[in-house]
C-alpha cells in the first residue's frame, strides 16, 4: 500500500455511509478483433476431454486453457486501454495477473489455485492428471466468466457522488467525492472536498499495485447501487 492508498482508503471507509450517487458518465468500448475467443477455445478443451484422456488430448486440453485464460485477460485489459501498455513494456502473464489481483477484480484463492496447476503443468513437465485438468477447466471457465463480467465497467468513465449527513437530516450536501478513468491518459484521478477536507489524488499504472487498488475501487463504486451493503464495499477496500 502507498501513502495515496491509505488515503483513499481512509476517507471512503470514513464517509462511504454518506454517499449518493450524482452521474455516472461513460460511453461503449469494443472488444478486440481476434479470430478466436475465449469460449472458443473452453470449448476446444472440453472436446479434448470428451474425445480420450490420453496425454496427449490432456495436454492440447491444457494449451487450450491456457490460451483462454490469456486471451480473456487482454480481452480485459483492452476495454480499459491498458492491453498496448502492457505490450509495449513486454510486460507478460504474470505482470497481468498482478494487476487483475490488485483490482481483486477475481479472488485471491483463485488466482492462486490457478497459479498453482498452471505453474506445476507448465514448468515441471509432469504428465497432466485428470483431476487437475478437470479443476483446471472450472478455474479457467468461472476466471474468464468474472473478466467477461468485470470489463462490462469499462463503459464507465467518471462516477460523481454527493456527501450527506443523514444523521444530522440534512437535506444539502456537505461534499462530493469522484473518481475518473482517464482513457486517453492512462490514469485513474479521485477529487474530494467535505467541510475541511479536501483532496486531489492520481494514479497511473507505473506502479501496478497502486493503479490496481485505485482500479478497485473504481469498480468497486461502479456497483454502488448494486451491492447489498456499504460492508460489501469496505470489507474490499
Amino acid at each position: 500500500m502507498s501513502e495515496k492508498t491509505d488515503i483513499l482508503k481512509n476517507f471512503i471507509t470514513e464517509r462511504i455511509y454518506d454517499f449518493s450517487v450524482l452521474e455516472q458518465d461513460g460511453g461503449f468500448r469494443e472488444i478486440p478483433s481476434f479470430e478466436i475467443y475465449p469460449r472458443e477455445y473452453l470449448r476446444f478443451a472440453e472436446q479434448e476431454l470428451e474425445t480420450s484422456n490420453d496425454t496427449r488430448h490432456l495436454i492440447n486440453c491444457i494449451s487450450h486453457l491456457k490460451r483462454a485464460m490469456e486471451c480473456q485477460i487482454d480481452i480485459f485489459l483492452h476495454s480499459f486501454c491498458l492491453l498496448s501498455v502492457f505490450q509495449k513494456r513486454n510486460l507478460g502473464i504474470d505482470k497481468k495477473l498482478e494487476l487483475i489481483q490488485e483490482t481483486r477484480v477475481a479472488t485471491a484463492r483463485t488466482l492462486s489455485r490457478l497459479n498453482t496447476i498452471r505453474n506445476r503443468m507448465e514448468h515441471a513437465y509432469e504428465i497432466p492428471k485428470l483431476h487437475d485438468i478437470e479443476v483446471y477447466f472450472d478455474l479457467v471457465t468461472s476466471f474468464v466468466v468474472i473478466l467477461e463480467r468485470a470489463r462490462t465497467f469499462s463503459s464507465l468513465t467518471d462516477l460523481k457522488f454527493e456527501l450527506y449527513d443523514d444523521d444530522k437530516g440534512d437535506k444539502k450536501p456537505y461534499g462530493y467525492f469522484s473518481i475518473k478513468y482517464d482513457y486517453e491518459k492512462l490514469n485513474i484521478s479521485v477529487q474530494w472536498e467535505s467541510e475541511n477536507n479536501s483532496n486531489s489524488l492520481v494514479s497511473e499504472l507505473k506502479d501496478i499495485q497502486e493503479f490496481g487498488y485505485f482500479f478497485r475501487v473504481f469498480i468497486l463504486l461502479s456497483q454502488f447501487e448494486t451491492l447489498s451493503t456499504y460492508d460489501d464495499i469496505t470489507n474490499e477496500l
